[in-house]
């Protein structure tokens, strides 16, 4: 196994016993005579290894053979950025490395919104081909062009990834009659002047509301979860994909 992969896979937490002893193999084999490698690798040979020491001795190697461990974060990140670049171009095939990628959001217990455009994404392919028309945020996805498009998204994410997004970022929309950029407003439809508590009462349900533009109040809007809200977003900043 190669580092790279090695360190990315203990970072997401999916790492067994036998993919250390796998690199340290590979050391071996490469003409390393560490003391500390020839140990590691030893692990593969137990039936039931001490996790602990597993990674004790991986620590080891690591100071011995002088190489980095950067942050687990930074690792994911650039592992993510690696397949999307490859799907792009063209050094994977988009379906394959959709199929990496669309699990890294929950694997990293959700903590990084932009690995959600991938599970997003795959979702959207598979209802795409079980001929379902619900989309979660990918607006042009249709049968036809799903290599396409997942490369086209490939591409926007690398961009995204490399921009200073505001904190806010995937609370904002874009509003295709005006093209205004910001945050949606929640407006209230079935009789706006009676009291929510009233209306309640008296009409047994709750009102209906639909987020608007807040600058146009029209409703046609896109968020940042979808490609073309992110593509909007992104021309108006100076970036075309």
């Amino acid at each position: 196994m190669e580092f790279n992969a090695l360190v990315v896979k203990r970072a997401l937490g999916t790492v067994q016993t036998q993919d250390f002893s796998n690199w340290a193999e590979n050391l071996l084999l490469q003409g390393c005579d560490s003391t500390n490698v020839a140990i590691l690798a030893s692990f593969g040979l137990e039936r039931f290894p001490d996790s602990y020491e597993v990674e004790r001795y991986f620590e080891k190697c690591i100071d011995e053979l002088g190489l980095v461990l950067p942050e687990d974060r930074v690792v994911i990140a650039e592992y993510v950025n690696e397949l999307a670049s490859n799907i792009s171009s063209g050094l994977l095939k988009p379906r394959e490395g959709l199929e990496s990628l669309e699990s890294f959001w929950s694997a990293i217990d959700y903590d990084e919104p932009l690995y959600r455009i991938w599970e997003d994404l795959a979702e959207d392919v598979a209802y795409t081909l079980a001929n379902c028309d619900y989309h979660r945020g990918n607006t042009g996805l249709s049968k036809d062009n799903i290599d396409e498009f997942i490369i086209q998204v490939a591409k926007q994410f690398i961009q995204l990834c490399k921009s200073e997004l505001p904190d806010d970022f995937f609370g904002l929309c874009t509003c295709d009659d005006c093209g205004y950029i910001g945050k949606a407003q929640l407006k209230r439809m079935d009789l706006p002047w009676l009291p929510e508590k009233l209306f309640r009462l008296i009409y047994r349900k709750a009102p209906a509301f639909k987020w608007i533009c807040g600058h146009c109040t029209q409703s046609h809007l896109k968020n940042m979860f979808d490609y073309e809200g992110r593509k909007q977003y992104l021309e108006s900043q100076g970036v075309k994909i």
